[in-house]
């Protein structure tokens, strides 16, 4: 995540990632046929929203349990 970020920004650059409400960074949801979940939301940097969109997927490896993969990040 930090390598995007800096290609994102410059390498010099400073920047802060911190906890955001995911609600303010635009959050899509998809349940899958399979059972596993797409989630994807743009990525906050230094308290503003980037054009950076992360993609994970939540796939379940038990009742109880997710593996979470980052699948992509690109720049809309």
């Amino acid at each position: 995540m930090r390598n995007v970020v800096f290609d994102y920004y410059d390498s010099e650059a400073k920047f802060k990632i911190e906890n955001t409400d995911i609600a303010f960074c635009n959050p899509e949801f998809m349940e899958c046929d399979d059972g596993s979940y797409l989630f994807d939301f743009n990525f906050p940097v230094n308290g503003e929203i980037t054009d950076l969109t992360v993609k994970f997927e939540f796939s379940r490896v038990n009742s109880n349990e997710f593996s979470a993969t980052i699948n992509d990040i690109h720049v809309m």
